[in-house]
């Protein structure tokens, strides 16, 4: 896009975006929730990570686990 600008401009354009601070909250909301979402995918699976560290038996389920996301 930027390469566009300078064959174009004659002056050189820094091309950027600019999001509201709403857009930006949604972002956080979005990824917070899948986090939640795929924390209790965990949990239904049996693999809890209780005092914040994981059995052996516990990572070797997590390896199984498929957790896709997509933020639109």
């Amino acid at each position: 896009m930027r390469d566009q600008f300078d064959d174009h401009m004659r002056e050189w354009v820094v091309p950027f975006r600019m999001f509201s601070n709403n857009q930006v909250t949604s972002i956080f909301d979005a990824v917070r929730n899948r986090i939640l979402d795929w924390t209790l995918k965990l949990e239904a699976e049996g693999i809890l990570g209780e005092g914040m560290t994981f059995t052996p038996k516990e990572k070797e389920a997590a390896q199984h686990v498929v957790f896709t996301s997509q933020i639109v």
